[in-house]
């Protein structure tokens, strides 16, 4: 069995390998890519919507939760676009909202909710418009980033690993003019 963690000598060097070390590279790309797009995906939602302060919890009603866009003969092609809207009642004005959580969950959301159910609503007292019945972050948005950091950190060092260096063929053995130097700290030549 070949040792894993042996080092590459000029013949292997990625830079020689040809179409397969591009494949290798073009691969530990993509996972980069999924990794960044699966943490952001996850984690954006929730740092915009950060600075609203959902602090006043509010009775609200569900007034619209319905799938559109589809008829009866596309059902292939899914139940088709989520619609979710409640009402609620802040200092006698009466304020529509479709927030369900950050990052959407509208589909979820039709699903949990038919239409004339009360459901506790959470309001940004300095824009009473803006209204979520789920703020903060939900354990799928932590796993989902958490899966897209690891595919990022993987992803890095698997390119990190296959991008061509210095060739290692071309490489001069050090000079023995150059002084070797005992320690960095005193800078005490080896005798």
């Amino acid at each position: 069995m070949p040792n894993p963690l042996r080092t590459i000598d000029a013949a292997e060097h990625p830079s020689r390998v040809g179409l397969r070390g591009w494949v290798e590279r073009g691969c530990a790309i993509s996972v980069c890519a999924i990794g960044l797009w699966l943490s952001l995906e996850a984690w954006l939602p929730v740092y915009l919507d950060h600075s609203t302060a959902y602090a006043e919890p509010v009775r609200a009603q569900v007034v619209e939760s319905r799938f559109q866009g589809r008829s009866d003969s596309d059902w292939r092609l899914g139940p088709g676009q989520p619609v979710f809207a409640y009402r609620y009642v802040h200092r006698g004005r009466i304020f529509h909202a479709s927030g369900y959580r950050p990052g959407g969950g509208l589909v979820e959301a039709v699903r949990r909710f038919p239409p004339g159910t009360m459901v506790t609503a959470y309001l940004d007292p300095a824009r009473p418009q803006a209204a979520m019945l789920f703020p903060g972050v939900h354990g799928d948005q932590i796993a989902r980033g958490l899966v897209g950091l690891c595919l990022l950190l993987s992803g890095m060092l698997f390119v990190q690993r296959l991008w061509p260096g210095p060739d290692p063929s071309a490489s001069s053995p050090p000079s023995s003019a150059a002084p070797r130097w005992r320690s960095v700290l005193t800078k005490e030549p080896r005798s």
